[in-house]
Parts: structure tokens; C-alpha cells; sequence
């Protein structure tokens, strides 16, 4: 049944048409007044036009965005970045994956966030360990630059990661697959559970000034060398011959209202060497690795494996071994106290709890000295 308005609505509108067709109007003037009246009748939202303070948001159980197989095909070097804001991080969460188990390219978080490339014959690993817990770090920036030779990565703007590969390699892995926020191969990599917003991919490797200059601002579809762009207001991929398509979203991957601030992009990120010393007892090991916990008031993260190899420990002048790794931070680190662990070839475990107290000139204790332990430490 008609409500009344909708009768006196009818109403006004066929006497605007009998007007209008009685009227000495032009066959062009009443086109455009035609299209200017379905227009405003039948316009209704879409869901490509998402507010631009919109970001995606992946839900950690199968959300993930796609690019086209084999689009990035023939580039010689890339630039990928986005900013991310992990709520939850597990074994080995994709940050992106490009290629298959042939020949892949590859940022995720294990403990410690990492790039690598892995082929058939070799893998090329560079990683850092923030002194942060990702889920209550905020938003930050991620930045890796892939060449045929080697790849470096960047944080906040930073430079985090260098690492030259073994043989030269496709900068995007052998094309099978483009996912960010997910694994290619469907193995136990927990998903990214979190937000991305910005994510852009340039054909060529951008220098540590112009990602610094990218940090302050959105891009624009059609800006020289960027063949991909995914942000609330544009959606495109853009192949080396020119072809255009769109990245495709999968699971519950969804537009979720939310804000960055400006503050995130002035957070600096921190580093300082840190000395861990061994005992005595551990001199002659050979093939040692240290590990390392993070925690944050008795709720662990961040587990690491393997730090360094026997030919990267250095003796001082009296004797002792050790072994330096850099340390770092954004802003204030999250981590109350640090554990490292070893053990020797017989099986004698070895740790050092060591408790992290930050100043305005760094780590106030830079150095940690490991000793016998129990299995009970862990």
C-alpha cells in the first residue's frame, strides 16, 4: 500500500513531466534532463566507494588479498611497502608472499620480522628483532626493495635489513602467486590478523629518501613507476606491458573505518649493539646458535632462533667469547626483560635473563652474560 507521500510524490512528478513535455524545451536540453532525473532515482551506493579513512582489515582465518599470477612478470626490481597493524602474530604470518615453493619471495613475521627468498638450491634470510610487541606497536611502515642480486628492507623509513642472495633471482618470485596476508602453499603459517592501508608496489627500487618522502601522504594511480595501488579510493595493478586489472579480495577480507594518525609516521626506529658473553664452559663449542624470548611482564613473544653461527663469535683480549647483536626498538620497547638460551653439544642448556631499561642514550645495560641452567628456565 502507497503511503501518502509517496501518492503526492507521484504526483508532482507527473505534472513536472507533462510540463516539461508541453514545453518548447530542445530534444538535447530534455536528454540531459531525463538522465539528470534517473539518475537521482536510481543512484545508490556501491562498494568500491569506501570512505578514504578506510583500511583493509584481514580476520586471521583464510582473509587475504590476491594480485593477478604472473603480473609482475619480466619486472627487474621492485619496490613493495604498505602500513600494517598487526593484532595478532604466529608462526611464520605473511606480511606478502610472491611466487610458489619453486621460487618464492617472502616477508613474515617469527619472532623477529624477516624478508627471504628461497629457491629449489639456496635461501637468502635477513631479519631484525624489535623489542616491541607487534599487537600494541600500532601502525608502521614496512618497505622491501627485491633486486636480482639481493634485497634490503625498511622500517618506519629506517633501513633494517641487507642481504645479498647466493645467485641472482626473479625480484618476485616465479609469478604462480601474489598474496598479502597469507602463505601460497597452505602449510600451518598462521594468517595476518590485522590492518593494511596504502599498499603500493613501484617497478623500480626506491631509494631510502623517496620511501622517507612517501611516508608523508596517499599515491595516486597514474604516478610514474607505481604499478600497484590498493587504498580506499583506488584499486589497480598494472603489468609490464601495460595491461590494467585489480586485486582481488578473498575470505573476509573487508573496508573497516579507521584513521592513521601522523603521529605514526614519526616514530623512529632504535638500535644498539648488545654483547652477549658465553662461560667458559662454551670457549672450543662449535656450530653454537643463541635464541631469544622477549617478555613483557611474564607474557612471552617474539621467539627468535638462532642468532649468529660459531664463526661470528669474537674473544676478547682476556679470553672471553662473545657474540654482539643489535637491538632495537620503536619509540619505548614493549619488552620488560629479554631471555637468551643456548646449549652445548651434550646438552647442557645455558641462559640469561636480562632485564631491558631504556634512556634517552640507549640501553642502560648493553651487555648479558650466559650460565649453567635447567631445563626449568624455559
Amino acid at each position: 500500500m502507497k503511503t501518502p507521500i509517496a501518492i503526492l510524490m507521484k504526483s508532482h512528478l507527473v505534472d513536472l513531466l507533462r510540463s516539461w513535455l508541453l514545453s518548447g524545451l530542445s530534444l538535447a536540453a530534455r536528454c540531459g534532463f531525463l538522465l539528470a532525473l534517473v539518475t537521482l532515482f536510481t543512484a545508490q551506493p556501491i562498494g568500491a566507494a569506501e570512505p578514504t579513512n578506510s583500511v583493509l582489515h584481514f580476520d586471521g582465518n583464510g582473509s587475504y588479498l590476491e594480485l593477478p599470477p604472473h603480473i609482475l612478470d619480466g619486472y627487474k626490481e621492485i619496490t613493495v611497502e604498505a602500513w600494517v597493524r598487526p593484532e595478532r602474530l604466529g608462526e611464520w604470518t605473511r606480511f606478502f608472499e610472491f611466487g610458489s615453493q619453486k621460487d618464492r619471495f617472502v616477508a613474515s613475521w617469527y619472532g623477529s620480522y624477516n624478508v627471504h627468498v628461497a629457491t629449489g638450491n639456496w635461501t637468502a634470510l635477513g631479519e631484525i628483532n624489535l623489542l616491541n610487541r607487534y599487537d600494541k606497536i600500532g601502525w608502521i611502515h614496512l618497505a622491501v626493495v627485491s633486486r636480482v642480486d639481493g634485497f634490503e628492507s625498511y622500517i618506519n623509513g629506517e633501513k633494517a635489513i641487507v642481504e645479498r642472495t647466493p645467485e641472482k633471482h626473479y625480484p618476485t618470485g616465479d609469478g604462480e602467486f601474489y598474496f598479502f596476508g597469507k602463505d601460497t602453499f597452505g602449510r600451518d603459517e598462521e594468517d595476518y590478523c590485522g590492518q593494511m592501508d596504502e599498499i603500493r608496489i613501484w617497478d623500480k627500487a626506491l631509494s631510502a629518501a623517496e620511501i622517507k618522502a612517501g611516508l608523508l601522504g596517499r599515491s595516486h594511480w597514474g604516478t610514474t613507476n607505481l604499478v600497484v595501488l590498493v587504498n580506499s579510493d583506488t584499486n589497480r595493478v598494472k603489468s609490464i606491458n601495460m595491461k590494467e586489472s585489480s586485486a582481488i579480495f578473498r575470505g573476509g577480507l573487508i573496508w573497516k573505518i579507521q584513521e592513521r594518525s601522523v603521529l605514526e609516521m614519526s616514530r623512529p626506529l632504535n638500535t644498539q649493539k648488545l654483547q652477549i658473553f658465553l662461560p667458559s664452559e662454551l670457549n672450543a663449542a662449535t656450530n653454537l646458535t643463541i635464541n631469544s624470548i622477549n617478555l613483557d611482564k611474564e607474557i612471552a613473544y617474539g621467539h627468535r632462533r638462532g642468532f649468529g653461527s660459531h664463526d661470528e663469535f669474537a674473544t676478547n683480549s682476556a679470553g672471553r667469547r662473545s657474540l654482539e647483536l643489535d637491538a632495537s626498538w620503536l619509540l619505548h620497547p614493549s619488552s620488560t626483560e629479554i631471555l637468551f638460551y643456548t646449549w652445548s653439544s651434550s646438552g647442557d642448556l645455558f641462559t640469561a635473563v636480562h632485564p631491558f631499561s631504556v634512556t634517552g642514550s640507549g640501553l642502560t645495560a648493553p651487555t648479558v652474560e650466559l650460565s649453567r641452567s635447567d631445563t626449568n628456565a624455559l
